[in-house]
């Protein structure tokens, strides 16, 4: 659950992180646009002035479309991968063939962990786990009182038939088959 979590919290940040790039890339274009010779510069097109701005301008522009071109490259290799790993959960969790559409809906949708997505159906089993483990304890904690129980009657049975016994104890073994026959003669 807490990898869930994690991952939570990671793709909430890359969303943070991609709103703020293009806010950035916006606002740099917009820039660039100021920057941009006026048609009025037009005539003067061959002064220094204006050939510096416009190359200065020109290198900026490409500046910036190479590295929003990195940031798109960045992006689509990262949903390569989550592609991949969602591939490979589906191959473990026993799943069939899947196309690259269903792997896009499912990419799409949100519901790309497919180790946790029957956690409902785990929790009440841990829940009937527990209780289960529960009654095993009780249950050997019946059982361990009761070998005391025997323990205690089998030490007090030792003491009375000891030496010190009473002679009716002692006589018992020896009195079983007297008295057995007294009562089949009778």
């Amino acid at each position: 659950m807490r990898d869930r979590t994690r991952e939570l919290r990671q793709q909430r940040d890359l969303q943070l992180h991609r709103d703020e790039i293009q806010e950035l890339t916006q606002e740099i274009r917009c820039r660039l646009r100021a920057l941009e010779p006026a048609q009025e510069e037009a005539e003067s097109r061959s002064s220094i002035r204006a050939r510096v701005k416009r190359t200065q301008h020109a290198a900026l522009a490409q500046q910036l479309l190479a590295l929003t071109g990195r940031c798109h490259e960045a992006q689509a290799r990262f949903r390569q991968r989550r592609l991949e790993r969602l591939r490979r959960q589906l191959h473990v969790a026993g799943s069939g063939p899947v196309t690259e559409e269903e792997l896009e809906q499912i990419l799409e949708s949100g519901h790309s962990e497919i180790f946790i997505s029957n956690v409902p159906d785990t929790s009440r089993a841990l829940q009937e786990v527990e209780l289960r483990h529960r009654e095993l304890q009780r249950l050997e904690r019946g059982l361990r009182d009761l070998g005391e129980l025997f323990t205690v009657l089998g030490t007090s049975l030792e003491q009375q038939v000891g030496p010190w016994a009473a002679p009716e104890v002692t006589r018992v073994p020896h009195s079983c088959p007297i008295t057995t026959l007294y009562l089949t003669h009778k």
